[in-house]
């Protein structure tokens, strides 16, 4: 569990940071040492409704904060993508990222699915998430979340569930197609122009591909020891503005895998692998951290979560208890 530590703090001994990033990430050590040195941990189903009361305080406060201040913020009556995410940007003391919102709230719903039959209660919860993560147009966690739907269809294949998640799963996709102002961002994935086209910044599609590019360029003029982290989102910068492409400001790699590669090379890359083959290993006979894995992987390809105090965070908590807890 301390293997993302020793990621950044390589990057801190090989490049002397001026950031510290230890800072970010010093979770990964303190989290792993409390559980280290407490009682044997066993999954708990209060932990999944912790979380899912988690999600609610974080909801309810934005479809207040939307209902009262639409007029001050002129949004009409209009509910789609940029309105909740312009209602969690300006809400006081909630200080998080939309796309880290829909994290957790991908990760309280797959422990939702734990309580499912427990209440009704927690099933209404669960099922209040969905929608919301949908309407917050995380293109990565509404991917993780339709993989483990796949998962599940196929471990029930020869079961009539199936037959019920198809259907379900069919009109869910002509909503989202009917009421496609929700969903832009999800759509945008599909628009062959922003992977083959010019920039467009107005589309966090193309501006991806287009750090990506570059990033896989700079690897592999540094792919011994890397640029160090601090480097990496004012080389990609002036890596793209050398060809006459021009982004509105610096930013990161948008994917943990290739931070890590081009902040300290391959020894870095192989010790990320690692840390998640380690994981993967251990959750097969847990389909909750399994599930949990999944997100966190997949999210990994299009954000740095490990390297976010509160991606460190969660991840750390999240995955050293399971860990734990797997322990035989």
């Amino acid at each position: 569990m301390i293997i993302p530590f020793i990621i950044y703090l390589l990057g801190c001994l090989l490049h002397l940071e001026k950031e510290n990033y230890l800072e970010r990430v010093i979770s990964y050590v303190l989290i792993p040492t409390i559980f280290l040195f407490s009682q044997k941990c066993n999954y708990d189903k209060t932990i999944a409704k912790l979380f899912l009361i988690g999600s609610l305080c974080y909801i309810i406060p934005i479809i207040l904060n939307f209902i009262f201040s639409k007029h001050a913020f002129h949004w009409g009556t209009v509910v789609n993508t940029s309105t909740v995410r312009l209602s969690i940007n300006v809400m006081p003391y909630i200080g998080i990222h939309p796309i880290y919102l829909s994290l957790y709230l991908s990760v309280a719903f797959v422990f939702g699915l734990s309580v499912l039959n427990t209440s009704k209660f927690w099933s209404v919860i669960t099922f209040i998430i969905l929608p919301f993560i949908i309407f917050l147009g995380g293109k990565s966690t509404i991917l993780s979340l339709l993989v483990i739907a796949f998962i599940q269809g196929v471990k029930y294949f020869n079961k009539k569930i199936v037959l019920t998640a198809s259907f379900s799963a069919l009109l869910i996709l002509l909503l989202v197609i009917y009421f496609m102002p929700i969903t832009w961002r999800v759509l945008d994935v599909f628009n062959l122009d922003n992977f083959l086209g010019e920039l467009n910044l107005s589309s966090s599609t193309s501006i991806r591909v287009y750090i990506w590019k570059a990033t896989v360029s700079l690897i592999k003029e540094n792919w011994i020891i890397g640029i160090g982290f601090n480097n990496i989102a004012e080389a990609i910068f002036s890596y793209l503005e050398n060809d006459k492409i021009y982004l509105d400001h610096q930013y990161n790699t948008h994917n943990q895998f290739l931070s890590v590669f081009l902040g300290i090379g391959f020894i870095g890359f192989l010790l990320l692998l690692l840390f998640y083959l380690i994981h993967l290993h251990r959750s097969k006979h847990n389909k909750i951290y399994f599930f949990l894995l999944i997100i966190f992987l997949i999210n990994s390809l299009t954000e740095n979560v490990l390297e976010r105090q509160f991606g460190a965070v969660l991840t750390s908590f999240l995955l050293t208890y399971f860990l734990f807890s797997s322990k035989k």
